[in-house]
C-alpha cells in the first residue's frame, strides 16, 4: 500500500503497519488510520502519519527516553477499548512540539500520551486524569534551568 507524505513523498508500507484510531485524534476525528514512520535512522523521534492526508503528521517520541520517572495509569475503559490483554502489548508515545527555529526548546505532551496496542494495531490518545503532567515538558535541559528531561 502507498501512503503520501509531505516529508518523505510517497512511501510503500505493509497494510499490517496501519494503526487504527477509532475516535481519530483530538482535533482530527475524521482521520482513523495512521502509520508510524521513523524520523531518521537512530533518532528518538517518529512521525505518526495519516494514511489518508499527506499533510497530517505528528512528531512523537518515547517519553521514557527523556523522563525516567514518567508514569501513566490507563483506566479499564481505555484498556478495553484498545483491546489490551497484557501491559507488554502497549507502546507509549508522546506528541512533540518544536517552536520554529528553536529545536532546543522542543516540548512534549506528557498529559496526553498516544497509547498503541501492538497486537491489535489500535491506538488512542488518552488524557490522563488527575495528573501533575502538562502539555509542555521540555525535552532538553536548559543550562539556566532545571526543567526538562534527561538526555
Amino acid at each position: 500500500m502507498q501512503v503520501k507524505t509531505t516529508r518523505f513523498g510517497t512511501i510503500e508500507i505493509n497494510e499490517t503497519d496501519i494503526l487504527t484510531f477509532d475516535d481519530g485524534l483530538p482535533g482530527f476525528p475524521e482521520d482513523h488510520q495512521f502509520v508510524i514512520i521513523p524520523y531518521a535512522e537512530e533518532s528518538p523521534f517518529v512521525l505518526l502519519q495519516s494514511a489518508r492526508e499527506d499533510y497530517l503528521a505528528f512528531l512523537m517520541t518515547d517519553p521514557f527516553l527523556f523522563f525516567n520517572d514518567y508514569q501513566i495509569e490507563i483506566d479499564d475503559k481505555n484498556m478495553s477499548e484498545l483491546k489490551v490483554k497484557e501491559e507488554k502489548d502497549v507502546v507509549v508515545y508522546t506528541m512533540v512540539t518544536v517552536p520554529i527555529g528553536k529545536v532546543k526548546e522542543m516540548t512534549t505532551n506528557l498529559v496526553a500520551p498516544v497509547v498503541i496496542n501492538v497486537h491489535s494495531r489500535s491506538g488512542k490518545q488518552i488524557v490522563l486524569e488527575k495528573s501533575n503532567y502538562t502539555t509542555k515538558h521540555r525535552l532538553f535541559k536548559d543550562e539556566a534551568s532545571s526543567e526538562g528531561g534527561n538526555v
